[in-house]
């Protein structure tokens, strides 16, 4: 078994980066080099800013190679959370721009010939109990009426034309939602990004970022670096120099293993239709088929954080209870990663002291990273952005 992201190790190899010396000056240096990261960095590149990444271990290291690629609509809060928090409108508005985040992802790939296994199949929220299949039948009313996004109510008696398990309540089929190869990805985002001149430094943690009267002085391993701008996008990873943004996102971890190749009639017995599918428990699973027919799984396993291979134990077991047609399928690969996670359970994006950001993805963000990183590209640019975060 190999204790590493399946979509690394079967994602391109990343393109060779010499970033040469550090120079003593940028336009706009970012830290974080995920999806966030990396789209700020290709966007303001374009524009003509000499932008520098900088990155505490590898790029694309964090959660944009440890994700399940399930490009879902919605948020963490749910339409009903979302309804009690937030006036109707403002709830619907911000429903809606995660939907509009996964169009910009699908739109992306297409443009920039990313090969990412992109495809639109729909999700499945499967129902762990008959309570919590009212709630998703009261779920899809609300999405209809108010949100003005259809989805499907499936029964139990109906679930095995969906799912082959008889572990669950029923579903909600949601159309939109879509999944992808987060590797090939960030690969080809990583490639568009130094094409585009954006110098690239892995192993370099930012030290300390100090305001000056021209912008931002950073310290790192490489050198120290003077900045006009800066743009922190480090979600489920920040480290401790950039206290402000650490006390505010929660770092929990997931797991995630892949089982070796099942076969088609195997892997099409267990998710018919290749959908993204996950469940309503507090410590939900979450699960999906790879482009070689082999099964994601992925969940928390406890609310401490655990040893990989113990959480692997565990999580393969859950696997095997859902599924109990694995039983004697090997697991090939097992990972682990911080979902960076926020006190009100909503993405942010803004300016903090001069410091631009986005993250606080709550598990939602494979395609909400990447448009929130367009969005950030145009704050930074002065421009006006629409998104309601």
């Amino acid at each position: 078994m190999k204790n590493i992201s399946y979509w690394l190790d079967t994602a391109p190899a990343p393109p060779q980066l010499t970033p040469g010396p550090l120079p003593s000056k940028c336009d706009v240096a970012v830290i974080g080099g995920g999806f966030t990261g990396l789209m700020v960095a290709l966007e303001l590149a374009r524009d003509g800013r000499a932008v520098r990444v900088f990155d505490q271990g590898r790029v694309a290291g964090g959660a944009s190679s440890r994700n399940a690629g399930q490009t879902l609509a919605g948020l963490k809060l749910s339409p009903h959370a979302l309804i009690k928090k937030f006036a109707p409108a403002r709830a619907v508005e911000l429903y809606r721009a995660t939907l509009d985040a996964i169009a910009f992802t699908e739109s992306f790939v297409a443009r920039e010939h990313i090969d990412c296994d992109l495809y639109r199949h729909g999700a499945l929220w499967c129902a762990y109990s008959a309570r919590h299949h009212d709630g998703l039948a009261a779920t899809r009313d609300l999405l209809a009426s108010t949100f003005k996004h259809e989805t499907k109510l499936v029964s139990r008696a109906d679930l095995g034309a969906e799912l082959g398990s008889d572990y669950y309540y029923g579903g909600l089929i949601d159309p939109l939602s879509a999944g992808l190869h987060p590797g090939k990805l960030v690969m080809g985002l990583l490639e568009r990004a130094a094409d585009a001149g954006v110098g690239i430094h892995e192993n370099t943690p930012v030290g300390s970022a100090q305001r000056t009267p021209r912008g931002f002085t950073l310290k790192t391993p490489a050198g120290t670096i003077e900045a006009a701008q800066v743009a922190v996008a480090t979600n489920g990873y920040t480290p401790e120099p950039l206290s402000w943004f650490r006390r505010r996102v929660i770092p929990i971890g997931s797991y995630i293993l892949v089982t070796e190749p099942l076969g088609e009639a195997c892997a099409r017995s267990i998710l018919p239709h290749g959908r993204m599918a996950f469940d309503t428990k507090e410590f939900l699973y979450y699960f999906r088929l790879t482009p070689d027919d082999r099964l994601l799984f992925g969940g928390r396993t406890s609310f401490a954080r655990i040893e990989d291979d113990e959480a692997c134990r565990s999580l393969a077991g859950s696997m095997r209870e859902v599924f109990p047609q694995l039983e004697g399928r090997a697991v090939d690969y097992s990972w682990s990663g911080n979902v960076g996670f926020t006190f009100d359970q909503l993405p942010h994006i803004g300016e903090h002291e001069g410091m631009h950001f986005a993250m606080g993805y709550c598990g939602h963000g494979v395609a909400n990273s990447l448009y929130f990183g367009h969005h950030l590209a145009k704050l930074m640019c002065g421009q006006a952005s629409t998104l309601p975060f």
